[in-house]
């Protein structure tokens, strides 16, 4: 099951085609938001993941895909963000920011990762226990890298820019070569 956040078609127009989130000025193209969902698609695939979540780093849900029926997402994002925010604060603090920061939630059942995208969005995953973190962080930061590339200016001043990642046959060549390693 997916959500996207969709805008009347008063709001489009307004727009000049384009979605806009917040009171950060974020704008979405609809091709922008069709290769989103397509990354998060191919990520939940890939992982196995519950649900996939695509947030901004305000908080507000921009896209869901997979079963989150039983969670309020509007919470679960505004609450990530947040998390992630605190945890790059105590990573500037001590000196330790890097480049793909991860914050991982490992329970009994589930695990929770998230990760920064870029300086707008965060993508966060739930998969079950017996799915490798590792590996399920790899392919998170390659998700997160293709959503970048999606994503590289979401402002109103670039809200005309560039729409789609030029090196998706790399990518899959790389995503071809890392499932091979992790299966055999």
């Amino acid at each position: 099951m997916a959500f996207t956040y969709l805008a009347s078609e008063g709001e489009m127009e307004e727009l000049g085609g384009c979605l806009r989130f917040g009171r950060r000025d974020i704008f979405i193209q609809p091709a922008q938001q069709r290769a989103i969902e397509n990354a998060a698609g191919h990520l939940a695939r890939e992982t196995g993941a519950i649900f996939v979540l695509v947030i901004t780093r305000g908080g507000q849900l921009l896209h869901a895909r997979g079963q989150h029926d039983e969670v309020d997402l509007p919470v679960l994002s505004s609450l990530a963000a947040a998390n992630m925010a605190a945890g790059n604060e105590i990573a500037r603090m001590i000196d330790k920011h890097e480049a793909f920061q991860v914050l991982a939630h490992e329970g009994g059942r589930r695990s929770l990762l998230m990760c920064v995208v870029n300086e707008h969005l965060i993508l966060l995953l739930l998969v079950p226990r017996h799915e490798p973190v590792g590996w399920v962080r790899m392919q998170m930061q390659e998700a997160a890298r293709r959503l970048a590339g999606i994503t590289p200016n979401l402002s109103a001043a670039g809200a005309a820019g560039r729409t789609e990642s030029d090196d998706g046959d790399l990518a899959e060549l790389t995503d071809q070569a890392l499932r091979d390693l992790w299966t055999g």
